[in-house]
């Protein structure tokens, strides 16, 4: 559906003469991405809206999307298998953050520093198909978002804003979660 949309978006782009033949590939490539962040996006907030968490999914997203885009993580082979599990991360989240009894916070807190920072400083990141300079900036950018998250997190847990909190860490679990599926469907599926 995506790909049909987005073939006839592009040639009547050629026809009008606003795109050239050279840079089809291009554009078809840029529309993609487009249309499917888009109906994640739309698909995401109806979910967070159905459940009254739109704050809190925003919350989560600046932190989880800025950790997938520098530090990687596991892609499904499909689109609808990726559809899927975005849909199931999200309601899960939803349901995780309205949940007024939600694990220790404390502990998780503690787990997500220790055992999330040596993740990021051992595996991060996980980017495939780039130079070798970029993927040193894609290091310092995950290192450093997951940092500063950390201290969020904790400052906003310090300052009883326990729900933001756990947003964030929620994203960190959620990122780290992904980097460990990466890691073992590479090493054990021959997954690239």
């Amino acid at each position: 559906m995506i790909d049909e949309l987005v073939n006839k978006v592009v040639e009547l782009g050629i026809r009008e003469k606003r795109i050239s033949i050279t840079q089809k590939n291009i554009y078809l490539y840029g529309y993609t991405v487009l249309f499917e962040t888009s109906i994640s996006m739309v698909c995401s907030l109806t979910i967070a809206a159905l459940f009254s968490k739109i704050v809190e999914l925003l919350a989560f997203f600046m932190f989880f999307i800025s950790l997938r885009s520098f530090g990687g993580g596991y892609h499904s082979k499909s689109r609808r298998n990726c559809i899927l599990l975005s849909i199931l991360l999200i309601v899960a989240f939803c349901i995780l953050i309205g949940s007024k009894t939600i694990v220790n916070q404390n502990l998780v807190f503690l787990n997500v520093t220790i055992m999330g920072t040596a993740m990021v400083f051992l595996f991060a990141p996980r980017v495939k198909y780039v130079t070798k300079n970029i993927e040193k900036y894609c290091k310092i950018a995950v290192r450093t978002i997951f940092s500063v998250g950390i201290v969020i997190a904790g400052l906003l847990y310090f300052y009883n804003i326990h729900t933001y909190s756990m947003c964030i860490l929620l994203a960190q679990i959620s990122w780290l979660t992904s980097l460990i599926i990466d890691i073992l469907s590479e090493k054990y599926l021959n997954h690239k």
